[in-house]
């Protein structure tokens, strides 16, 4: 569709082109740019018809200049730069599905992604169950020591008749 748009703009500044090629070379518009000038009043009473049409020649030769200027910017817009870029983007089936194919691999990644958050979060849970767990069995031991500690205080002190303690 852009080189579509080209073509037309290009057919646009040829017939532009070789409009100003016909004002200059030929005379027959020079007295159809006469009618002009006398049906669209242009013709000032202080001046000559020769100056009328000098001006009236120089105006449309000027918008005619600024017409082409006008279709060449638009002709560089499309042609050059990030918009030419833009374009072929969109109009070529090969950046398109490349583009998907980066877009699925990134949404593949952050579906991986928070699958492997998910799976970190259950595991959090289920170790912070089994540290809390761990925690009741080591309070017991400990207390199991103490006690067990107590009770081959009392059997040493027993046997031996004196006193015996076991640091903890």
């Amino acid at each position: 569709t852009r080189h579509k748009i080209m073509d037309e703009l290009e057919e646009v500044l040829g017939f532009l082109d070789q409009r100003r090629i016909e004002m200059h070379n030929d005379e027959n518009s020079q007295s159809r740019l006469l009618d002009y000038i006398q049906i669209h009043s242009f013709h000032s009473p202080g001046k000559s018809e020769e100056e009328t049409k000098r001006m009236m020649h120089y105006h449309t030769d000027f918008v005619i200049k600024q017409e082409i200027i006008a279709v060449k910017d638009i002709l560089t817009t499309l042609s050059v730069g990030p918009l030419r870029l833009l374009l072929d983007i969109i109009s070529s089936s090969r950046y398109v599905d490349r583009i998907e194919s980066s877009l699925l691999q990134k949404q593949e990644m952050i579906n991986k992604t928070f699958h492997q958050l998910e799976n970190m979060k259950t595991m959090k849970q289920t170790l912070s169950i089994e540290v809390s767990q761990s925690d009741k069995i080591h309070d017991e031991i400990l207390i199991q020591a103490k006690i067990l500690s107590r009770d081959i205080e009392a059997t040493l002190t027993s046997l031996l008749h004196r006193v015996v303690s076991i640091r903890s």
